[in-house]
């Protein structure tokens, strides 16, 4: 009888003991079983591991490289002779899907590794989880998958689908246009490759998978810029910054006040400021209170006691929404492989996080296009963006929303005029310098850009965080 291609089905499992990559590939797994998953339902139909993907990848064994170098000598056993080198590489493919939190969390660990960590949202009322993902300070990995393609029917027993172990995500790259949904294109890179029958597990996987949550519409996403360039100002040494960490005070001790021009800061408090320049204190912190001479933090924040000793600035934060018709970000770990002389790896380590991406601007947003983005490029000035799906109440707030960790809990998209509870929430938060742009655009100038993440004594290259009910999704042990 024949079958068709549509007819495969591809399946992960995430291994979430953080085991060692050797103690993984011995496993006899996957199993399947729901809480190894970490994706459960609440019927009998318990298992959603089934990955519907937006093309059909091939799991190939990994290749070798075989470099050849002949001898040369006065003696002709010398033409006989070479110097044979073989590089094992790891196994190589691309998921693509159409993006939700749950696929999105299921991906980001075997990414992002030991810089992944879970916990319970703080609004406790959505019974959310969180997972947070920001730049790794080791290079170990900790988190792989099993990941499968089913060629043949439950009814059959041939060693023909493909499982690949140990693998890890070695890229993602998210994208969204207008009128679009997210979509999520995945690298996998895996330890080892082999050819066995899966057949025993088509008919769990058949029963439902990550295909019951709806893709995030491009058109719900908010992409805001953090300003802290028009709204700030320099103070010097001579006036005197002080950082009290008792008292959670910035104190300017002569000089400009702190309440007047052009970073005129709220008397009441409630404004977000953005302090750099000093040796222990620069960071992000919401004010409390506002004199003209000090600056009294909220409660929850941290300084250090310390007496600048240079020039301290500090800006109050401005966040911009910004219309544009298209985004992309893609996020590589970099990863190195080691073979040695077998044909499963025996061991990889993630390599420096980068990261990249693109936007489109209209050139005459006010704030925004323009020479905006021009006057960032060319003065190699940071800009930090935040590209996120989730809204805490029907008022826009950036501040709050942005990283989704508000304490009343995200509620909805930006075009809901009503809490919609839809537990499926996404953020990118991006500090990217402006690489290269060009005007384009055909009814409408644009501003094309591209962008690459870096790290400054304020921001992370990149941060990347994704909401989603607790009893659907428990990513990490």
């Amino acid at each position: 009888m024949a079958r068709v291609l549509w007819q495969d089905l591809y399946a992960i499992q995430v291994d979430r003991t953080g085991r060692a990559l050797a103690t993984h590939l011995a496993a006899s797994e996957p199993s399947f079983d729901a809480a190894d998953v970490g994706i459960q339902g609440t019927g009998s139909a318990n298992g959603k591991f089934l990955m519907p993907l937006n093309d059909h990848p091939n799991f190939k064994s990994p290749s070798g490289v075989i470099d050849t170098a002949q001898a040369r000598g006065i003696s002709t056993r010398h033409e006989g002779e070479y110097d044979t080198v073989q590089t094992g590489e790891p196994v190589e493919f691309t998921l693509p899907l159409n993006a939700h939190a749950y696929n999105i969390a299921t991906f980001l660990p075997l990414l992002f590794q030991t810089g992944a960590t879970e916990a319970a949202h703080a609004a406790s009322a959505f019974s959310l989880n969180r997972l947070s993902c920001v730049p790794y300070t080791q290079a170990d990995s900790q988190y792989f998958a099993y990941i499968t393609r089913h060629v043949q029917m439950a009814s059959e027993s041939d060693d023909i689908d493909l499982l690949v172990k140990g693998a890890i995500a070695s890229a993602i790259t998210y994208s969204g246009e207008s009128g679009g949904v997210l979509t999520q294109e995945v690298t996998i890179q895996g330890a080892s490759w082999s050819q066995t029958a899966l057949n025993a597990y088509v008919n769990t996987l058949e029963t439902a998978g990550f295909d019951k949550v709806n893709a995030l519409k491009y058109q719900d996403s908010q992409i805001a810029f953090e300003d802290v360039f028009t709204y700030s100002y320099a103070y010097s040494v001579a006036n005197g910054i002080e950082f009290d960490a008792t008292g959670k005070t910035i104190t300017n001790s002569g000089g400009d006040a702190f309440t007047t021009g052009d970073c005129a800061l709220a008397v009441g408090g409630g404004d977000y400021i953005y302090v750099k320049g000093s040796a222990l204190n620069d960071g992000r912190y919401l004010t409390d209170a506002v004199t003209t001479t000090e600056i009294t933090l909220d409660s929850g924040e941290t300084l250090v006691d310390e007496t600048a000793s240079g020039i301290v600035t500090i800006a109050k934060v401005n966040w911009v929404t910004v219309n544009a018709p298209s985004m992309s970000v893609t996020v590589n770990n970099n990863p190195a492989w080691n073979y040695y002389n077998d044909d499963a790896a025996s061991s990889v380590y993630m390599g420096m996080l980068t990261a990249e991406g693109s936007i489109s601007l209209p050139f005459g947003q006010d704030t925004v296009g323009e020479n905006y983005m021009i006057s960032r490029f060319l003065n190699g000035e940071p800009l930090r963006i935040a590209w996120y799906w989730g809204q805490s109440g029907s008022a826009v707030s950036h501040e709050n929303d942005y990283d989704l960790n508000d304490a009343t809990g995200p509620d909805r998209f930006k075009n809901d005029s009503s809490a919609t509870d839809p537990r499926n929430y996404f953020s990118i938060i991006m500090n990217a310098m402006v690489t290269d742009y060009e005007m384009a655009g055909d009814n409408e100038l644009m501003v094309d850009c591209t962008l690459a993440a870096v790290k400054d004594s304020v921001n992370n290259a990149i941060e990347v965080y994704a909401c989603y009910f607790d009893e659907l999704l428990d990513r990490i042990a």
